[in-house]
Order: C-alpha cells, then structure tokens, then sequence
C-alpha cells in the first residue's frame, strides 16, 4: 500500500516476526486507536519510522491542543485516533498496530519508551511538554545573546540556562556547561557555538545536550520523591494506604516551600482525580509513589 510502504525499513529486530498481528477486538478495555477484529498485516515498522510517527503526532497534538485552555491537553489515546484518522484514513489501523509494535520492539531508546508509557497513561504527558517548552525557552534565549551570530560566552550560556532551570544545583548547572563545551568541540569555554546542541541527530533523536536535561529531570524526580516517600515511611504505622491529605502533609514535610500549585497537581496526578480535594478514597502508598515518580515534577 502507499501509505504503508513508507514505514518499512531493515531492522535485525524486524526478523522472524509474525506476517500478522492479531486484532485486540472491540472493546472498552481496548485502546480506541487499537479496537480492531482479524489480522492486521505487520510491515516491520524499523526504529528510524517509529522515531519519526512520534515526532509528527507530538507536532500534530501540540496544533491540536493549542485551541484548548491553557495547560489542558486532549487525551492522548483520542488524539492518537483523530491523528491516524485524519492522516492514514483507511490505513488508520495498520499504523496503529505497527507503530505499537515498534514502541514495543524499540523500548530500549528513551524518548520511545517514554512516548508509549505516556499514550498508556503511566507516564504524565506533561513531562514532555515541560522539557519541550524549557528547552525552546532556553534557546530562544541564546538566540538573542547571540545577536544572529551563533555564538555566545561561557557566561552568557550560564545565565540562559539559569534563568529557565533556575531550581538547578551548582553541579547540575556546571554539567550542562562543560557538556555544551565538549558536545560543540570549543578549546574552553570562551565562545561556545550553541546552535549544534539543539539538533537532533541522524536517525531523529534529540541531541546529547537535551537528552542531558532529560537525564537530570528524571534524578531531580527521583530525588523529590524520595524525600516524600521518607516523610511518608516516619508516619505513625508507615501506612499501607494513604489519602491526598496525608500526601499533602509529606510533600509539605518534604518541602516546606511547596506551592499550592505543586500540591494540588501531585495530589491530582497521583490519586487520579480532577481535583485534590476530592481525594478521599484510601490509596496503595507504593502505588502513589510510583505514580509520582512518572509524574513531571519538579515544575517548572
């Protein structure tokens, strides 16, 4: 097919599959994207083409999502329906179930892993909009230090990427930089060429530099949520079970500067309700620690 010929390419984890996929049927439990009955043909989906669906649906939602109220998203699994519809129309499903396929095969890359994890709800779709918005922030900033010349000081990248990571350490902050220096291949520190670390590489996955501010996200996470969790475990009884308002009290426990703004969504995010006040029913305390730790905390 026309469409489909597109996303085939030789992978050695497209061998020895199946000529088919067998379809999920129709029900609620199923994805809507994916509610399918009988075979769908397996094109081998390579790991550049799974790359590259991820990256135009991501531009795809964004357009989408930019018509709502500010900080509200569209659920990932309707846009994921309305994106293969409108796009692959009659093909709709056989994208599906190979794009599924090669998040399957190809979740040892990170951003793949991380995409699957947020279109099946374990991972909050958020994180990605977060570090998306910050690092085009932190560009758009040294575009203008550099005055159209590509090029700015040592000091000049510190202060950019202090003002939109500002919540970072001192070693978190120096990383970064001799990160820039070494990835731009600069003697020191002195004129840093910036313009390379914010391209994505060959087969389309982000740069070093940004997979960098990826990698520390996630250990700030871990770290926040291991105060939490301490805070949670010296509570009388280290409780089997927990309610929003005995989140609320760690997290303040944890970090007494919280806002209001980081309780409530910690709270939202982890019990599953629209609001943090309407978290009453007891929740599995591990369950709600593994939920925060897939959150996009810290906010930025």
């Amino acid at each position: 097919a026309e469409y489909m010929g597109e996303i085939s390419g030789a992978d050695m984890a497209s061998f020895e599959c199946p000529e088919y996929f067998i379809g999920l049927g129709t029900s609620d439990e199923v994805a809507c994207y994916l509610r399918h009955d009988g075979q769908v043909l397996n094109h081998r989906i390579d790991r550049s083409n799974t790359i590259k669906f991820i990256r135009e649906f991501w531009k795809y939602k964004i357009s989408s999502d930019s018509s709502m109220s500010l900080g509200t998203h569209q659920e990932m699994d309707l846009a994921m329906q309305q994106y293969l519809t409108e796009k692959y129309k009659e093909n709709a499903i056989e994208w599906a179930y190979n794009v599924m396929d090669g998040c399957n095969k190809f979740s040892f890359d990170p951003n793949i892993k991380q995409f699957h994890h947020m279109l099946t709800g374990q991972v909050d779709e958020e994180l990605y909009h977060k570090l998306a918005r910050t690092t085009a922030l932190i560009q758009r900033e040294l575009d203008k230090l550099a005055s159209g010349t590509g090029v700015v000081t040592g000091d000049q990248f510190k202060l950019a990427i202090m003002k939109h990571l500002s919540h970072k350490s001192d070693t978190s902050l120096h990383q970064l930089e001799e990160s820039a220096v070494k990835l731009t291949g600069c003697q020191d520190n002195a004129q840093i060429p910036f313009p390379s670390l914010f391209e994505d590489t060959e087969v389309g996955r982000q740069g070093a530099w940004i997979q960098l501010i990826h990698s520390q996200d996630n250990q700030e996470r871990d770290q926040y949520v291991d105060i939490i969790q301490t805070a949670l475990e010296e509570k009388a009884g280290n409780p089997m079970e927990i309610v929003g308002k005995d989140l609320r009290e760690a997290i303040l426990e944890a970090d007494k500067g919280a806002s209001d703004q980081l309780i409530e969504y910690c709270i939202k995010w982890a019990f599953q309700v629209t609001k943090a006040e309407n978290a009453t029913y007891p929740k599995n305390t591990k369950t709600v620690l593994i939920r925060l730790r897939n959150s996009a905390v810290p906010l930025l």
